[in-house]
């Protein structure tokens, strides 16, 4: 069983601020290529990543500050790069 992580939970540990539903649990991170289902967390500091967030089954991103996924992100991280 793997561990799951509120998106909260991980803004704090990573001191980032997040928008959305902070108490969306994720439990696997992933390039947003790799996405495998909605309780991944896609990592996509690159621009050039956003498409690949609509496209994929993620819920969750964590994203560099400035960036906004699609509304088709449930819950973000901004964080510094």
């Amino acid at each position: 069983m793997s561990a799951s992580y509120t998106m909260q939970a991980l803004a704090e540990a990573l001191g980032g601020k997040v928008t959305g539903d902070g108490g969306l649990a994720v439990t696997r991170l992933a390039h947003p290529a790799d996405v495998r289902g909605t309780d991944d967390l896609a990592l996509a500091m690159d621009a050039k990543l956003m498409p690949l967030l609509d496209q994929s089954a993620a819920r969750a991103a964590i994203v560099a500050r400035g960036a906004a996924p699609s509304q088709a992100v449930k819950a973000y991280i901004a964080v510094d790069r």
